[in-house]
């Protein structure tokens, strides 16, 4: 039976609460209970009569509820066993609905369900008219719960889980009153999706991915097309509409290429108006702290000075933002963003200079009295401001104070130095705002000046140099400042990835200095954001450095699957002007800077050069990794110690591999040679044996009774056949991939690196 209800499953859409269904029977109108029947008489649970009607009043009996329960679990087949058994003196074995009592009332021990129980006379009362108080304890059984987990006060202790976990919703009965056939329906419906005493649910692992929250790019004959997401998308007995721009939660079949299940999603108007900081990964941070769920796929809008340039998705303007950029996110009533408008117009920019009140910055900005001001990501008062602070205003929003300074030479000005409107400062040329132009004109090229700069990277003025130093992370050719922009710079003697202080030396040039790491001897807490008890500044930003030779990567809080973070993995707490933490780099906490895949290496003797008449061999090791990208060779730095399991060989003899995740990145040598190495190996010890029913969906695993994500990047190896699998050949996605893998196989190896699936092998 319940491969039976897969194919049904498959082959038909699933229709939910929200969505307005066709009328399945004549005596039900369309609506609520339509669609809940809908989804039912698709999975053969609930059918009508011959008549074509449902007849939604008419109570059911004790036998008619257990077969239901029965068919629901996809028992019909192992029901039809039990059939020739008489278990109660009233049902026997040409009872119409023996097989599936009899099922249901022997013991798990025996083979059957242990759901019901009959009188002590030795009778069912097949023909009785269920109860509530019996009908939500069957379905409770059902779903794994009992006596010891709910409660001994019966029926009562049963009704309240029912209500609690939602399989009572839509039904106001008290446990003596009978149940009718529309009672049942909302029952058995909301038992699909209910949560089991192990945390699944019914209508687990018959569906694909879900998608809570799709906004429609087009519907055409051809299927539906979703906002950043490749290709089209069966449209199901038509279940989304000719509603483009509008937003969905939807299901998708195992292959991901079919809509089952569509929720048009309620927008209730609401909206929230916030000043951008930054983004990482799916989340978005205001300047106050507050961080917000915005998907790539999400709807936007982006308004620049007033004009609308048309619909697109927040992953093709995020990169366009800036730190002080006002958004506008539209919220659908569970408070989940629908839409994005970016009114990332330039902002006013004023200098609060000695001598400065409040009224002339704020009259300068054009911005209101009452305006919100934020400094180092909190909200402060004016009064709290330094001198020489810069502050940025977009009408509508909040003032955005920065005090960030270089010192520096410029070299030269566009269109001149008497009238600047950009200036060349190291390598780069950085624009000017207008409140700069007076300031920067008082210095000549070449002379020594300090910058301010405001939020969103432009120079807001100049003043004397002063004693401060910027403290930034090398990428090789720039410098990306704590707190400030980008800047191009060549630094000598400076390792990508190594945080600086930068100052000017004595011809004008740009004189970096090591920060010396500020690891501290105390824990970060990630549930509270403190450090030893202190709490973090509320724009700290977190940066992963896997390994020395690696840039530092910006990650949000989410990337981290544990709740904390031990002192010796964080290499170093910056603070900023009030002392507190707004910076911390971590080490390898996330896991995602490696590649994974298959591991192996060789050695091999290199001829350097002679000395004299003697030759000068070196041995080396060269690594190989093969993953759904192909093959990737490099040698090993030096200092690299292999993991154990691998065996050292010559040539193509003795070929092992193993399962690990390699970390490339750029190598020095003792003569200043640099190139690609790799860095560091990290072997997949974690291993798990799993079957199809380990995984959650295709977005996590269950492993150990803890629920496992599956990383973005995981690799998936069949074992058959000796291959990967690439997301290429599913449209891109990885959940898509995966539900793919699921169907191959009831045996799987499963390989974790914190806290995340990198490796799934198909066995």
């Amino acid at each position: 039976m319940k491969k039976r209800l897969i194919s049904l499953l498959l082959a038909a859409a699933l229709v939910v609460g929200l969505v307005p269904a066709a009328a399945a029977f004549g005596d039900v109108p369309s609506g609520e209970l339509s669609a809940k029947l809908e989804l039912l008489q698709q999975l053969d649970i609930i059918d009508g009569y011959t008549d074509g009607t449902f007849r939604p009043n008419n109570t059911l009996t004790r036998a008619e509820f257990t077969k239901l329960i029965v068919t629901m679990l996809g028992g019909g087949d192992a029901a039809e066993l039990y059939s020739g058994y008489t278990i109660f003196t009233d049902v026997t074995s040409g009872h119409w609905a023996a097989g599936c009592i009899n099922y249901a009332a022997k013991s798990t021990e025996s083979g059957g369900l242990s759901l019901i129980k009959g009188y002590t006379d030795g009778s069912f009362r097949p023909n009785a008219i269920i109860k509530f108080g019996e009908a939500v304890t069957i379905v409770l059984r059902a779903l794994g719960w009992s006596d010891a987990t709910v409660g001994y006060n019966w029926p009562a202790d049963y009704i309240t889980k029912a209500s609690q976990s939602g399989i009572s919703d839509g039904v106001t009965l008290s446990a003596e009153q009978p149940v009718t056939r529309a009672d049942g329906a909302r029952i058995f419906y909301n038992s699909l999706f209910a949560a089991k005493a192990d945390g699944t649910h019914i209508i687990d692992g018959l569906i694909g991915e879900t998608i809570a929250s799709a906004v429609i790019a087009d519907v055409s004959a051809d299927g539906v097309s979703l906002y950043g997401y490749t290709g089209t998308f069966a449209n199901a007995a038509g279940l989304v509409r000719d509603d483009v721009g509008r937003r969905y939660k939807v299901t998708l079949s195992k292959d991901g290429g079919t809509i089952l299940r569509a929720e048009a999603l309620e927008e209730s108007g609401s909206s929230v108006t916030i000043t951008f900081a930054y983004y990482s990964g799916d989340e978005v941070t205001a300047v106050d702290g507050t961080v917000y769920k915005v998907t790539a796929d999400t709807a936007a809008y982006a308004n620049k000075d007033g004009e609308d340039a048309g619909a697109t998705t927040f992953g093709a303007i995020r990169d366009d933002l800036s730190y002080g950029d006002t958004l506008r996110l539209e919220m659908d009533s569970r408070g989940r963003v629908t839409s994005v408008v970016a009114l990332y117009g330039e902002a006013a920019v004023a200098v609060y200079e000695p001598g400065d009140t409040q009224s002339t910055v704020l009259a300068a900005l054009g911005a209101p009295s009452g305006v919100r001001i934020y400094k180092n990501g909190a909200e402060t008062e004016f009064s709290a401001l330094s001198e020489y602070d810069v502050l940025s205003y977009v009408p509508g929003g909040a003032v955005v104070v920065s005090d960030f300074k270089l010192n520096a030479v410029y070299t030269y000005a566009v269109p001149n130095s008497a009238a600047p409107n950009s200036i060349r400062v190291y390598g780069e040329m950085i624009p000017l705002a207008p409140c700069a132009k007076e300031s920067v004109a008082a210095f000549k090229p070449n002379a020594r000046l300090c910058l301010l700069f405001a939020a969103d990277g432009r120079i807001a003025g100049a003043k004397d140099p002063d004693g401060s130093r910027a403290v930034g992370m090398y990428t090789g050719s720039s410098v990306q400042f704590v707190g400030g922009p980008e800047v191009s710079m060549t630094l000598e003697k400076t390792e990508t990835g190594e945080l600086v202080e930068v100052s000017v030396d004595g011809k004008g040039a740009p004189k970096a200095s090591a920060v010396r790491n500020s690891a501290p001897d105390k824990d970060l807490d990630l549930e509270k954001m403190t450090l030893g008890g202190e709490a973090l500044a509320p724009d700290c930003a977190l940066y992963e450095r896997a390994a020395a030779g690696v840039l530092p990567v910006r990650i949000s809080r989410s990337d981290i699957t544990a709740d904390t973070v031990a002192a010796k993995d964080i290499v170093h707490v910056g603070r900023n002007s009030d002392g507190s933490a707004n910076l911390v780099i971590f080490g390898d906490v996330t896991g995602d800077r490696y590649e994974y895949g298959r591991m192996s290496y060789r050695t091999e003797s290199v001829s350097v050069g002679f000395v004299g008449s003697t030759e000068v061999m070196t041995t080396e090791r060269e690594i190989t990794l093969d993953n759904a990208n192909g093959s990737t060779e490099a040698p090993a730095r030096p200092s690299l110690q292999m993991p154990a399991g691998l065996r050292e060989s010559v040539g193509e003899q003795n070929y092992y591999y193993i399962w690990a995740g390699v970390l490339k990145g750029s190598y020095t040598s003792a003569a200043g040679r640099t190139d690609e190495r790799m860095l560091e190996a990290k072997p997949l010890e974690e291993k798990y044996e799993v079957g199809r029913a380990g995984f959650d969906g295709s977005s996590a695993v269950m492993l150990d009774g803890k629920r496992v994500p599956i990383a973005p990047g995981v690799q998936v190896f069949i074992e058959s056949v000796g291959s990967f699998m690439s997301p290429s050949d599913f449209g891109g996605s990885v959940a898509q991939m995966v539900s793919a893998a699921r169907a191959q196989s009831d045996k799987f190896d499963v390989y974790t690196a914190n806290g995340k699936v990198r490796v799934i092998v198909v066995k």
